[in-house]
């Protein structure tokens, strides 16, 4: 059953986009088998259906059927649909942030005994949960296969700027060993550092996710409340008809729901702003693939170098999803 939904979702050119974004970020998330993520893709794009199957019933609820009153409110459940897919995907990798907190810790404490990273990272994974011992089994096994060019990168597929750092520290522990400041391991050292900026990540996301929590419920209210607001007013007032289906409350409906969806996307894009996850732009990465337009970004930069070295070193402090270039577009 999951399968065919999967199947005919990929295939829907409505439904497509959204499927192939769930998956890709699933894939990121949980790197397990294909079966895997074809079956929890399919149990959120369930979920999505059945939300925009309600969102969609109290839309029409107290409302005549029209194209004009349709397409507007096909707009609005794409708008509370897009944001829900973003919206269970930040608790994914939320939980996955959760169960990397006490995976780093599990690293150091079993590190600290003889100082081999291989044997700490096969503990931890022993004792992870099942999506972290996913991410762990990934990071060990491009740590032994780093200098295989055929396998994987892993700075490519890592779920947020946390899990690459964390590599990156193994990775150096790896190649040059561990060394001692003041008595104390540098490697352990950058762990607990690293374990402090998790535990700040996730303070934010809870502070932002109860900042915000109700506010799309409040933004979205005032569109399923158009038509009972009008057969009411059409009841007590059968003069105002005129209004409400001539042009001006054609008008004034249109307006209220392009509103609504602004201030809802803006609401999502605001409990997104600040997460880790690396938002691409697909035309931007079209764009980049031009001989000419990276030709012409080479001299834009070259002309002024020192405000290109300023930005680039800001872009990498940051962990930005693009690079210098990829702003310039």
């Amino acid at each position: 059953m999951k399968s065919i939904i999967y199947r005919y979702s990929r295939r829907f050119f409505l439904t497509s986009e959204i499927t192939r974004r769930i998956e890709s970020r699933i894939f990121i998330l949980y790197p397990s088998t294909r079966y895997s993520v074809i079956n929890r893709t399919a149990e959120y794009l369930i979920k999505i259906y059945i939300l925009a199957g309600i969102v969609t019933t109290g839309l029409f609820l107290y409302a005549d059927f029209s194209l004009y009153y349709a397409t507007i409110s096909a707009l609005v459940v794409y708008a509370v649909v897009n944001s829900r897919v973003y919206g269970e995907l930040d608790k994914l990798e939320i939980r996955l942030l959760m169960q990397f907190e006490k995976f780093i810790t599990d690293v150091k404490f079993r590190f600290q005994f003889d100082g081999m990273l291989e044997e700490a990272l096969q503990d931890a994974i022993n004792y992870a949960e099942y999506e972290m011992s996913l991410q762990g089994e990934k990071i060990l096994e491009c740590l032994q296969n780093y200098y295989r060019k055929e396998n994987e990168d892993y700075t490519e597929i890592a779920p947020n700027q946390f899990f690459l750092s964390f590599y990156s520290i193994c990775l150096m522990n790896r190649q040059y060993g561990d060394k001692k400041e003041s008595g104390q391991s540098i490697f352990v050292r950058n762990l607990g550092y690293l374990k402090e900026e998790v535990n700040i990540e996730l303070l934010k996301r809870r502070k932002m996710n109860h900042e915000f929590m109700g506010l799309t419920a409040l933004t979205i209210l005032p569109v399923f409340a158009i038509k009972p607001i009008e057969h009411w007013a059409l009841h007590y007032m059968p003069e105002m008809e005129n209004r409400y289906c001539g042009t001006q409350g054609m008008m004034a409906t249109v307006l209220l729901m392009i509103f609504t969806i602004a201030v809802y996307k803006l609401i999502s894009v605001l409990k997104r702003m600040n997460h880790s996850e690396k938002y691409k732009n697909k035309w931007v990465e079209q764009w980049s693939q031009s001989d000419r337009i990276n030709r012409f970004i080479c001299l834009y930069l070259a002309h002024r170098k020192k405000s290109a070295e300023k930005l680039n070193r800001l872009v990498r402090e940051t962990g930005y999803a693009y690079n210098l270039d990829r702003i310039c577009l």
